[in-house]
Formats: structure tokens, C-alpha cells, sequence
């Protein structure tokens, strides 16, 4: 697993079969700040949506991109990205960056 920010990205078997390819590479966008977690340009690494959640398929070492955070290098393989949740009394919700 590798964290930046909000973000953790975890590796997986597979991804999705009804996942749809991305072709702009940015992987979240931040709601208050703007700034956004995006793969490198030239990163040889696809970025994939399913059902609200991306995926990457790193087929050699891709390098993640924010500009307030460290940038991440995920190993080769499949890799599933989770956003950071918390709760609040109206229940739980997406941590905004």
C-alpha cells in the first residue's frame, strides 16, 4: 500500500472488467484547494473508472503527482485507489483535499 494525501492505493488482482479506460490521467481532483493527484506525464501506467472508484495499471514503475504532497511511485501491477473517508454527525463522508 502507498498513501498520498487522501488517497491510499492499494494493489489488487485484477481490475474490473466494466472499468473504462481514462485517457486524462488525473486521479482526483482537490474540492478546496484544486490542486489534484494526477499520474506523470509519460508515466507508462493507465488510469481505469469503475462504478465511482479508479484503478491504475502501472506497467512499469508509475510516478504520482500533487503539488503539496510527496510524490508516490507504485511498483508494476494493478493498483486500486481509495479515498480517505471520515465521519461526521450526518454520517461519513470523502475527506476534501
Amino acid at each position: 500500500m502507498h498513501r498520498q494525501g487522501d488517497l491510499l492505493f492499494v494493489k489488487v488482482s485484477e481490475i474490473p472488467q466494466t472499468a473504462e479506460k481514462q485517457t486524462h490521467g488525473i486521479i482526483a481532483e482537490g474540492e478546496v484547494t484544486g490542486h489534484k493527484h494526477q499520474l506523470s506525464p509519460g508515466a507508462q501506467a493507465a488510469l481505469y473508472l469503475a462504478a465511482g472508484i479508479a484503478y491504475i495499471e502501472a506497467i512499469r514503475e508509475a510516478k504520482i503527482l500533487h503539488e503539496e504532497h510527496k510524490e508516490v511511485i507504485l511498483p508494476p501491477g494493478q493498483w486500486e485507489v481509495r479515498r480517505q473517508q471520515e465521519y461526521t454527525p450526518a454520517g461519513w463522508r470523502q475527506v476534501e483535499d
